[in-house]
């Protein structure tokens, strides 16, 4: 099942009770997410969630989560006939998972013993801990690389120890290999690494959440487009019943007619065309269509105008959403600042997790201002891009007889605040 419409979605299959996967538009998303795909335990619990990624900025290309046997959490429909299923409050359930892991292609920049490989943040199911895995890249002509291992308490439990006890909690154990002739990291090298994964362990669990949220209302979506496309169809049988007396030829000009169609409906002029007064003659054909000056002029304008627009408008949502992170964040910090100056005393734990809640929205507004360059130098791109094709398609070529008239000059790209 194709649709382009829904958040950049190319393909949808569905083998229910086995798997469902998502294939997206890459360049088209900010995230280059290429591929979802859920797999399933027996009875339509979600099992694993594989995530592909092309031409990342960080060169993340793959990410996994996988979740616990249970018989109460993340149900989807039991209806087998259903391919979305029937309640989309069965997806959006956050429910977090025993392991999640991220993959990254080698920097040539860094060494092999210090560019990162994967990350293994695991969950132990009885909920007393878990273990924090970081693995380097291989060096050239080697079976072996260098890799690191925390464990971490339960939550809580290590502060709850260090309070009662009055002192520092006691140092996890960790597994550290390296390669021969590496310098071991310090005491303090291992406790600063110990802070970034337990952060960055966080930050994996909320795009896994997001990612989640997301194609819960992409399933959204197609299930009522479904509902409201839903029709009669007619079996095999009673088709050929229906035309006893159609013959080879007429059937393949049929054939050959709705080729035509399906090719029209996917031209990327065809919603501008169809709005043109055609004359009576015009068999239905937008890529074989041939326009007069006005209505070449007209095509192309209102397909740069609507391409302009909708920079524009994505451009303005990327900037209010940094504006509502921004505004966010220093309404917390205000609120904390006043908080310990009416105590007068050391907040203690509201500190360290006021620090953890900085680095999280440090991150996304780095994120989002990152995102919002990228789309402002992108813009121009896909502008000149869009006028460039218009100028070499044929139908337009009314424009550009007798003369060479060069495209249109592209658009500002979205002014930030």
């Amino acid at each position: 099942m194709r649709d382009a419409a829904v958040e950049g979605l190319r393909l949808f299959t569905h083998e229910p009770g086995v798997e469902r996967t998502m294939t997206f538009y890459w360049d088209a998303r900010d995230d280059g997410l290429w591929r979802r795909q859920e797999l399933f335990y027996e009875g339509c619990m979600l099992r694993k969630v594989k995530e592909f990624y092309r031409e990342r900025d960080d060169r993340l290309w793959y990410r996994s989560a996988s979740f616990e046997r249970s018989s109460g959490v993340l149900r989807v429909s039991r209806n087998r006939s259903s391919i979305f299923g029937e309640r989309s409050a069965d997806e959006a359930q956050r429910v977090e998972p025993l392991r999640v892991s991220e993959k990254y292609h080698r920097n040539e920049a860094l060494p092999p013993d210090e560019d990162v490989a994967k990350y293994t943040f695991v969950r132990f199911a009885n909920g007393s801990g878990g273990e924090m895995w970081v693995y380097f890249h291989y060096r050239p002509g080697s079976v072996i690389r260098p890799y690191r291992m925390y464990t971490k308490a339960a939550r809580g439990e290590e502060y709850l120890a260090s309070t009662i006890a009055g002192n520092a909690p006691a140092a996890l154990p960790c597994t550290i290999v390296l390669m021969p002739n590496a310098e071991e990291p310090s005491e303090l090298e291992q406790y600063n690494e110990r802070k970034r994964l337990a952060w960055w362990e966080s930050v994996c669990l909320g795009k896994v959440r997001g990612t989640m949220t997301e194609c819960s209302g992409i399933l959204a979506s197609m299930r009522e487009a479904r509902g409201q496309a839903a029709r009669g169809v007619l079996s095999v049988f009673d088709t050929l019943r229906n035309r006893p007396h159609e013959t080879e030829e007429d059937r393949a000009r049929k054939l050959a007619e709705e080729a035509s169609r399906e090719a029209s409906r996917k031209d990327y002029l065809a919603p501008y065309i169809a709005k043109l007064e055609l004359p009576g003659s015009f068999d239905g054909d937008y890529m074989h269509v041939t326009l007069t000056l006005e209505q070449a002029r007209q095509v192309r304008d209102e397909a740069l105008r609507e391409l302009k627009e909708r920079l524009i408008q994505r451009g303005h949502i990327m900037q209010s959403q940094m504006d509502a992170e921004k505004k966010d964040f220093n309404e917390r910090q205000a609120a904390y600042q006043n908080q310990l100056d009416a105590a007068g005393l050391d907040a203690g734990r509201d500190e360290e997790e006021f620090a953890k809640y900085c680095k999280e929205a440090t991150w996304r507004m780095k994120t989002l201002d990152e995102r919002l360059s990228k789309h402002i130098d992108q813009s121009s791109e896909k502008y000149a891009k869009l006028a460039q094709r218009l100028a070499e398609d044929p139908r337009l070529a009314a424009l550009y007889k007798g003369q060479q008239q060069p495209p249109p000059p592209p658009p500002p790209p979205p002014p930030p605040s």
